[in-house]
């Protein structure tokens, strides 16, 4: 039975945890059960080095919650709303350093059918656990690469452990890191570098909306080449598209599939690999083939699945006679499928965006003229009314026609205003202390605020560049979540008039 990870959404809390009932000034309000929280935690297989985290994180969204709906106060957040309400792709990306939203299982393979068994449920022991662990199969890492510049000698700080040869030097075009170089802070390790004929899987599943029906991952594979093994017998990493009885959707582009020696793009390199004996102690040491594939992105058109419930699921697979691995790093995210552009009326110049992962571009003019073959095209002197069309094919050879009008408001009115991350740890260790903003064009004015689950103001600045420190009145806030809005125009109008938006940081030291 695969486990499912996300424990509970917060709307349910209450049901679940059974919560006691206490008297706050002339409001009755309910209590977080922590301690049924931390039973639920421990039953689902949350790790006891991430429980405190895990159980402070739930308290701080019951209580939030909680506060908006049955309490008043001072300087509250307009039309605050439980910022993972209607959020069809929550966590997509992993950046809340867990399996939440996801469901995870492994299995094992029958060495004579090659057929897959589930039911073994989640596998971790922590985050950035080693490759060579063998029951790390689900595993968060987020050790960004320690040099900049390859070669150098090894080890290799935040590269894959597989790949760091004690006899080599790797090239930087050759190296795998544990994070996509998409500019994510966490990705998810799926399988690991010991054989044993074994199986993993993940699940997100949502329902398809506009922000969601572009669909983007990005992976990194490392697959033994035994060459005596036939197609179907080897190690490989495989993507499905799912309908909502867990049907593979029609056509190929639900499907994509990669097994060690199929994909010419992958790099082939020779090792020697050691493995000690749990009983002597010894090593044994052979001459092993790798296929691996640096990190590739790849897109997947979902605009044809609008408010239908579909999965999207990864799997890693050892060779079916157990003698050789396979495991893929992975990274996803969702945005919307369109054309995306930023233009002011008398503007000389527009860039166009289409979205990314496809291994093909073709963009045309008006009159048909081809323009570009990458993900951007830039367009001279453009006109309000011009439709300009780009031509996309996924690696799996599913083609997209998409086009966009040059409009007098850049579409949509108003970038959306987002974070580049939504958990910082502002310990003064240099790593992701501060709370950045995304810049975008045509920012007139602007205001952001951030508030602490009772609705007290810690932070507040005009100037989008501003970064938070955690800090309120030069002293360190509490470890938790806090909830900012921003209030902004754009300098396109003639009439500009304020747009909203809103979400949440999670302060962890």
């Amino acid at each position: 039975m695969i486990k499912k990870i996300f424990i509970v959404a917060v709307v349910f809390v209450g049901s679940i945890y059974g919560f006691a009932q206490e008297k706050n000034a002339s409001i009755t309000q309910i209590a977080f059960d922590e301690a049924a929280c931390r039973a639920e935690a421990i039953k689902a297989g949350i790790l006891e080095t991430e429980l405190d985290g895990y159980v402070e994180y739930r308290k701080q969204l019951f209580y939030y919650v909680q506060e908006q709906k049955s309490r008043p106060v001072v300087n509250s957040i307009p039309d605050a709303q439980n910022p993972f309400a209607d959020d069809p792709c929550l966590n997509t990306d992993f950046e809340a350093q867990n399996f939440s939203t996801w469901e995870a299982d492994t299995g094992s393979i029958n060495s004579i059918t090659d057929i897959a068994t589930y039911g073994a449920g989640f596998s971790n022991v922590g985050v950035n656990a080693s490759v060579r662990d063998r029951l790390a199969q689900h595993t968060i890492m987020t050790t960004k690469p320690a040099v900049k510049v390859l070669p150098v000698p090894p080890p290799y700080t935040g590269y894959d452990e597989r790949l760091d040869f004690v006899d080599k030097v790797m090239p930087i075009d050759s190296a795998v890191t544990y994070i996509s170089p998409d500019g994510n802070n966490v990705s998810v390790r799926l399988g690991n570098a010991v054989s044993g004929g074994k199986t993993e899987r993940l699940k997100k599943t949502f329902i398809v909306d506009k922000n969601s029906s572009a669909f983007t991952y990005s992976y990194a594979a490392i697959l033994q080449n035994p060459t005596a093994h036939s197609a179907t017998e080897q190690a490989r990493f495989t993507v499905r598209l799912l309908d909502s009885i867990g049907n593979q959707l029609p056509g190929p582009c639900s499907f994509y599939e990669v097994y060690a020696g199929k994909d010419s793009s992958y790099i082939s390199l020779n090792d020697t690999m050691c493995t000690k004996s749990l009983f002597s102690g010894t090593f044994t040491c052979t001459n092993t083939n790798f296929n691996y594939k640096t990190w590739t992105t790849v897109g997947v058109d979902l605009s044809a699945y609008m408010t239908q419930k579909i999965t999207v699921e990864f799997t890693t697979r050892d060779c079916s006679l157990s003698g050789h691995f396979g495991y893929a790093y992975i990274d996803a995210k969702c945005s919307t499928f369109d054309i995306k552009s930023s233009f002011c009326p008398g503007e000389k110049k527009v860039k166009l965006m289409a979205p990314a992962g496809y291994v093909s571009y073709l963009w045309k003019d008006p009159a048909g003229n081809v323009i570009g073959n990458q993900q951007s095209v830039e367009v001279n002197s453009p006109k309000l009314g011009d439709v300009y069309t780009v031509q996309i094919v996924s690696v799996t050879g599913c083609q997209t026609l998409l086009k966009s009008i040059i409009e007098r408001d850049p579409p949509p009115i108003m970038p959306s205003y987002e974070i580049t991350q939504n958990i910082i740890t502002p310990n003064g260790d240099g790593k992701n202390d501060l709370f950045r903003t995304n810049q975008f064009d045509y920012i007139g004015s602007f205001n952001i605020e951030i508030y602490n689950r009772w609705g007290l103001r810690v932070f507040e600045s005009s100037d989008p560049t501003k970064e938070w420190d955690g800090k309120s009145n030069g002293k360190d806030v509490d470890d938790g979540i806090y909830y900012w809005i921003a209030k902004y125009q754009s300098t396109c109008f003639e009439d500009p008039k304020d747009v909203l938006s809103k979400g949440f940081v999670h302060v962890l030291r």
